[in-house]
């Protein structure tokens, strides 16, 4: 084909010619242009290798390399189309291993990308109200000021909850993120008022009247060991004390104050066990409601 042009009637020039065999063989780029100068390279090897002669340049080329044309740029005097058709294939392997690196990334992306959907999905999970999991509140026998009962709660709120402060009684939070207001009540049954979610258990700060609740590391020391008896929970080896309500009215919450949920708080402490505080002192283990959305004030 390529002799057949050179020989052919119309006086073709190194440029021309190279596009015009491409044309002839169908040599085209994947985006559908021509391989013009990949055909005067091998058009150029098969010239130095006498396997074809291409007829002599137009003109000289000059002697700055500026505005040259790269078909007549010498071929170095090694060169043929054995070892340029090599080299051709050796570009083209490289860009393979490199096309198969880049696959593998983005492999390693979207399985990093399917943990991370994973992980969200267990953390959602991870947060449910207790549906999937065998929790309690500690919940006031008598609502008291709260139609909506308070329950034994850490202040805060998800990541604002201070586990280290003093123990408090909030709107028992039906329907909402609850997971500082959840007890395993299996433990309960062994004298410890563990929280899961932290890992921490209830413990007196003194066997006194007016002592904060606060938690701290399980470990069954004596104020932090329960009975839960008659609906009172009181220390074992202070048997007359128990945790108690504050005598005072609720308060709302800082989150209440701004919340169409208007949620409520009261202290709580360690008391002496007595019938004068007796609405304040009783207690049950409830499992947290399957409903979705807080409790709004009743009317």
């Amino acid at each position: 084909m390529l002799r057949a042009l050179i020989a052919g009637p119309l006086a073709l020039n190194h440029h021309v010619l190279s596009k015009e065999f491409c044309r002839r063989i169908g040599w085209l780029k994947p985006d559908g242009g021509l391989k013009d100068m990949m055909a005067r390279v091998t058009m150029l090897a098969m010239h130095r290798d006498g396997l074809s002669t291409l007829p002599p340049p137009r003109s000289a080329a000059p002697p700055s390399s500026v505005g040259a044309d790269p078909s007549l740029t010498p071929l170095p005097p090694h060169e043929s189309i054995g070892e340029t058709f090599m080299e051709w294939k050796d570009a083209a392997s490289r860009l393979s291993i490199r096309k198969a690196k880049m696959i593998r990334r983005i492999g390693r992306c979207a399985a990093a990308a399917c943990l991370a959907v994973f992980a969200a999905l267990a953390l959602f999970a991870h947060q449910a109200q207790g549906a999937n999991k065998d929790v309690v509140f500690i919940k006031a026998f008598y609502p008291l000021d709260e139609p909506r009962f308070h329950c034994i709660d850490i202040p805060g709120h998800r990541d604002r909850v201070r586990t280290t402060a003093a123990l408090v009684v909030h709107t028992c939070k039906e329907g909402i993120w609850n997971l500082d207001g959840q007890f395993d009540p299996a433990a309960v049954g062994k004298g410890m008022l563990r929280m899961p979610e932290y890992d921490l258990c209830v413990a007196a700060a003194s066997p006194t009247d007016g002592a904060k609740l606060v938690l701290k590391k399980c470990g069954g020391a004596a104020l932090q060991n329960w009975r839960f008896e008659n609906y009172r929970l009181s220390l074992k080896r202070h048997p007359d004390k128990c945790i108690t309500i504050g005598p005072e009215p609720s308060r709302l919450t800082r989150g209440g104050r701004r919340l169409p949920s208007r949620h409520m708080a009261r202290s709580l402490a360690l008391g002496t066990c007595s019938e004068e505080a007796l609405e304040r002192q009783l207690w049950r283990l409830e499992r947290p409601m399957k409903r979705t959305g807080s409790i709004m004030p009743f009317k």
